[in-house]
């Protein structure tokens, strides 16, 4: 199966739109304002891993790098998944400083990958690439956690309510998430947004045909 057409549908730009379009609250962005939003949100991930991997000695860095600056241990997890996306992949422990990686899968989407030879880049689809993916992913809440500098604080509040002249605001809890993903991605040089990955495990576990997906990317291209 050709994924081109998938590939080129799932950019940075149209991914952190899609994860953010889970919230209801980001809804509520003025269409005008939610351009400036995701690729301000782009921005400041970007800017955060850049300032890591700028802080890293020598040429060979990796995740494990940061997590050891930051005291935090990591597991991996030999744990059956039978779902095509799993509950979760990988968790953060945040007060005992421990990211908990199930091999179950990083397995499968080495496996998914290899199966469809993803643009031939193979690095992509060895086991250490994909496990420290994850890794970077928890690695970010982890940081915004002992921070305190949370992304859906540091992006313009969205109105929930308003009476009169009165209103409230509050950010858009899936910011941390969308950043995560971009955090991942620039930390990992990886040449493709890490939910991506999501769709191709679904789509070789025949949870979506590849129509739908077409579909559904075309519908939410920003």
């Amino acid at each position: 199966m050709n994924i081109d057409g998938i590939v080129k549908l799932c950019t940075a730009e149209n991914l952190t739109f899609a994860e953010l379009c889970e919230d209801a609250l980001f809804k509520k962005i003025p269409g005008p304002d939610v351009k400036l939003y995701i690729n301000s949100l782009i921005a400041i991930a970007s800017a955060r891993a850049d300032k890591f991997k700028s802080g890293s000695r020598g040429a060979r860095f990796s995740v494990l790098d940061i997590c050891r600056s930051e005291g935090v241990s990591v597991n991996l997890i030999d744990h059956p998944c039978p779902r095509a996306v799993p509950v979760f992949r990988a968790e953060i422990l945040y007060r005992e400083k421990l990211i908990n990686v199930m091999k179950s899968s990083v397995d499968q989407i080495c496996r998914v990958l290899k199966n469809f030879n993803f643009n031939g880049l193979e690095r992509t689809a060895s086991f250490d690439y994909i496990k420290d993916m994850h890794i970077a992913h928890e690695l970010y809440h982890f940081i915004e956690f002992s921070s305190g500098e949370y992304m859906q604080d540091e992006l313009a509040g969205v109105t929930y309510f308003k009476i009169g002249g009165f209103e409230k605001k509050t950010g858009v809890a899936k910011a941390s998430e969308a950043a995560a993903h971009i955090f991942c991605m620039k930390i990992m040089d990886a040449p493709f947004h890490p939910k991506l990955l999501d769709y191709l495990c679904m789509l070789d576990a025949g949870e979506i045909s590849y129509e739908k997906l077409i579909g559904f990317l075309e519908a939410i291209k920003f």
